[in-house]
C-alpha cells in the first residue's frame, strides 16, 4: 500500500513540476546582454487561449477556445505592455455551436494586468452581448486572468456561465518592431 502511495506523490510531483516548467518557459527571456534592455516594442502577434467557464447559473462547466489577433506595446524595466485584439471565441463542449467575435484591451505594470473585453456569444438563433472585465497575472506572452462577465443585452439567454478563468498565450509575432 505504502508503494503505490509513493508512486502516485512521485507522479503527481513529476506533473507539477512540469506545468511550472512550461509556464516559466513562456514567461521568463533570458538576459543577452549585461545590462537589461529597458526599450519598448511594438508588436503584432497571434495568440490562442483556453476559457473554462465556471460560474452559475447552469449546472455544467463550459470549455470555450479562443484565437485573436493583438497589437501591442511592451518593454521598459519592469516589463509592463498594453494591448488591443480582435478575435474570436468557439464553444467546444455546449448544446448548439457557439460562436463570439471579441474585441478588448489590457494593460499591466509588473507581472499584473486589467482589462475589457466586450462579446457578442450567438448560436445564429440567440444571442447575448456581455462585457468581460477581467484581471489577472502575466506578460506581453502569457496571461491567465479571471473574468466576470455582465450581460447587457438579452440576459435570459445564457449559452455559458456568468463568469470564466481564461490562459492565453502567444503564439507566434507578425511584425515587430523596435521603438
Amino acid at each position: 500500500m505504502r508503494a503505490t502511495t509513493l508512486l502516485q506523490s512521485m507522479k503527481r510531483r513529476h506533473l507539477y513540476t512540469f506545468v511550472v516548467a512550461l509556464i516559466l518557459q513562456a514567461v521568463c527571456v533570458g538576459q543577452d546582454t549585461l545590462f537589461l534592455d529597458k526599450g519598448f516594442y511594438e508588436e503584432l502577434s497571434i495568440s490562442i487561449g483556453y476559457d473554462y467557464s465556471f460560474a452559475e447559473p447552469n449546472s455544467r462547466n463550459y470549455h470555450l477556445i479562443e484565437a485573436r489577433i493583438q497589437k501591442q506595446r511592451y518593454g521598459g524595466h519592469h516589463g509592463h505592455f498594453g494591448n488591443l485584439s480582435a478575435g474570436l471565441m468557439v464553444g467546444i463542449n455546449t448544446d448548439k455551436f457557439l460562436v463570439s467575435p471579441v474585441v478588448g484591451g489590457q494593460f499591466s505594470y509588473g507581472p499584473f494586468f486589467t482589462g475589457i473585453d466586450m462579446a457578442y456569444f450567438t448560436d445564429f438563433e440567440e444571442g447575448t452581448f456581455r462585457i468581460i472585465p477581467m484581471i489577472g497575472f502575466g506578460s506581453y506572452r502569457f496571461r491567465i486572468s479571471i473574468n466576470p462577465h455582465i450581460r447587457i443585452t438579452n440576459r435570459d439567454y445564457e449559452p455559458i456561465d456568468r463568469g470564466n478563468l481564461t490562459f492565453s498565450m502567444r503564439l507566434f509575432t507578425i511584425k515587430k518592431e523596435k521603438e
